[in-house]
């Protein structure tokens, strides 16, 4: 089984999001944010590499 490590930056109004493959160099997988939180025209954007 693969190790992975998953990030998450909060900031006032976004979400970002990743999640790396453990290795050397570390592999970005899934990623993506959601912005305008509480705003609207709120906008999300995934992205899957695997």
């Amino acid at each position: 089984m693969m190790k992975s490590v998953l990030t998450i930056n909060g900031g006032s109004s976004s979400i970002k999001f990743a999640l790396y493959d453990v290795g050397e160099p570390l592999k970005r997988g899934l990623h993506g944010k959601v912005d305008r939180i509480g705003l609207s025209g709120r906008r999300r954007n995934p992205r899957v590499r695997w």
